[in-house]
């Protein structure tokens, strides 16, 4: 509905198109009947804008009964942001059809009202200037003219504020007598007219987007994208490019669109004649940002000529999302909103917690996303058998990967920040590659993260032992250097003398377990311990 009013009032009314205009406001009224949303405050604003194209179009009479309509709306809502527009058509409308008493009403009402607005200034200035212009008060009338039309809001749409004041000023001075001054004004009236029809011959497509300039990371929001064609004329939509930010997730788009590496097309890509067609797209901040909506519209008019519409970027600031659960400081996040509510922000900075549990998807996506969760700033080193799925992490020049697989799934490029080692347990080597990779990092970066996955593996190849002086030495020394550490152990592989061995290194402990009864959740996670920290003991069902 919106998107119709601002389309008739900022589109085709300013082309001088007021019949196109009014059937496009119809449709609000259309729409309305058929959703029942009971969006009063657009059908009121339909309803004014009626009534101001009825003024222009000379129909005093349905200007002032589509204006009193509006009111009725207005009555339905807290708003009265517009009343004052339609105080003022009212008394305009009412001035020249001769009934002074129902203007004198309405100019009262209009004047009880104090905004510190041009907008608010132009209605006054206009409503004063016609009515005084109906008592015969010339000065006064000529006065608020001159106001009116030094009004900044005069300039910003042609086919609204300005040819409103001037063919008020024309009927002024006609009814002065001043025939010849009003001639000239209609002849200059009617000439920017021509022009614009002019225009309109032939196809030319107008874009218009509305967005919200806040919105909050990890949070869906709407972008609308209106197309019109301002013209007689039918025209193609070849392709709508820079729709969205590539910083934006794109959630859904309509099903009349189609959606190609970042071009999006209509399968209907017909515009005919003073049409309208409203793409809205649901979007996604990942992060928190600032990012630019920038849309391009590529088109091809009645002559067979490719054009392109542009419209003024917006800017929409992402703000970071405000926890769900209590965050203690010196927590590092690990992405998963449920692990992290127990742990009351994430894993304490330079701990080391091991994740136990079997081999599953819930354990992997904990992984995957604590891996993610780091900033572009922070330091990731993942040491790991397979390397599936890391294909934007690996973009990133602050992560680190450790293949301990010589015939991974995938196999990956040379890549300097991937270290290919030959087994799953070769752990001199592993030593080697981490020495190498802490030297080339950026020693100013005092956040960093490390996941370990091959724990179960080097225990079953090394023994408890050497397991245990390697996994403690890792620990100590990651830990100085300022790395938060995630390690994954699968206890069942091992005996309970050798996990207890191992578990009993590291700060915290977390498990997955797997309900044996049908009702309860399939997968939940529990911090088993904490060293020296607060954390919530409660079982938590992974979704």
């Amino acid at each position: 509905m919106e998107a119709l009013n601002q389309t008739a009032m900022g589109t085709f009314l300013s082309y001088a198109l007021d019949p196109e205009a009014l059937n496009i406001i119809e449709k609000v009224f259309k729409n309305e009947e058929k959703t029942k949303m009971g969006n009063y405050v657009q059908l009121a604003v339909a309803c004014h804008n009626q009534g101001v194209i009825f003024e222009l179009m000379g129909n005093f009479e349905e200007a002032i009964k589509r204006s009193l309509k509006a009111l009725e709306y207005y009555e339905k809502i807290d708003s009265k942001f517009f009343m004052p527009q339609t105080y003022a058509t009212l008394v305009v409308n009412y001035t020249k059809l001769g009934d002074i008493f129902h203007a004198e009403e309405y100019l009262d009402k209009l004047m009880i009202i104090n905004m510190d607005d041009p907008f608010f200034a132009f209605y006054v200035c206009l409503a004063k200037a016609v009515y005084f212009a109906g008592k015969k008060l010339w000065e006064k009338s000529a006065k608020y003219f001159d106001e009116l039309n030094a009004n900044p809001a005069i300039q910003l749409m042609y086919g609204g504020s300005k040819k409103r004041a001037q063919s008020n000023l024309a009927w002024a001075l006609e009814k002065q007598g001043k025939i010849e001054e009003s001639k000239k004004i209609w002849e200059d009236i009617n000439k920017v007219d021509e022009e614009y029809a002019e225009k309109v011959k032939h196809a030319s497509v107008h874009l218009g987007l509305m967005a919200p300039i806040n919105v909050t990371a990890g949070q869906t929001f709407e972008a609308r994208f209106d197309i019109v064609n301002v013209s007689r004329a039918n025209c193609s939509i070849s392709k709508i490019e820079q729709l969205v930010s590539s910083e934006l997730d794109v959630v859904a788009i309509p099903s009349k669109c189609i959606r190609d590496e970042g071009v999006i097309k209509l399968k209907d890509e017909n515009l005919g004649p003073f049409k309208v067609t409203t793409i809205t797209v649901s979007l996604r901040a990942s992060k928190a940002g600032t990012f630019t909506l920038n849309p391009k519209i590529t088109y091809e008019d009645d002559l067979g000529q490719t054009k392109e519409s542009l419209i003024e970027a917006i800017t929409v600031t992402a703000k970071p999302e405000k926890p769900k659960y209590k965050v203690l400081p010196g927590r590092i996040p690990t992405g998963n909103t449920e692990l992290d509510s127990l742990l009351l922000g994430g894993i304490p900075e330079k701990y080391a917690v091991v994740l136990t549990g079997s081999p599953s998807d819930e354990r992997e996506l904990i992984v995957k996303n604590f891996l993610k969760a780091a900033t572009e700033n922070e330091i990731t080193f993942y040491i790991t058998t397979e390397a599936t799925g890391l294909e934007d992490l690996l973009e990133n020049p602050n992560f680190y990967l450790f293949l301990c697989n010589p015939k991974p799934k995938v196999e990956l490029p040379d890549l300097s920040n991937v270290f290919k080692l030959k087994g799953k347990a070769d752990i001199t080597n592993l030593g080697i590659a981490l020495t190498k990779a802490i030297r080339s990092i950026d020693q100013s970066v005092t956040q960093k993260r490390i996941c370990i996955e091959v724990l179960s593996d080097v225990l079953v190849k090394q023994g408890t032992n050497t397991t245990r002086e390697w996994i403690s030495g890792l620990i100590t020394d990651l830990g100085a250097k300022g790395f938060t550490m995630l390690a994954v152990m699968y206890p069942k592989m091992h005996t309970l003398d050798q996990s207890e061995a191992i578990l009993a290194l590291f700060d915290g402990e977390i498990t997955i377990t797997q309900s044996e009864d049908p009702l309860d959740c399939k997968k939940t996670i529990l911090v088993k311990k904490l060293r020296n920290q607060d954390y919530i003991k409660n079982l938590i069902c992974l979704r």
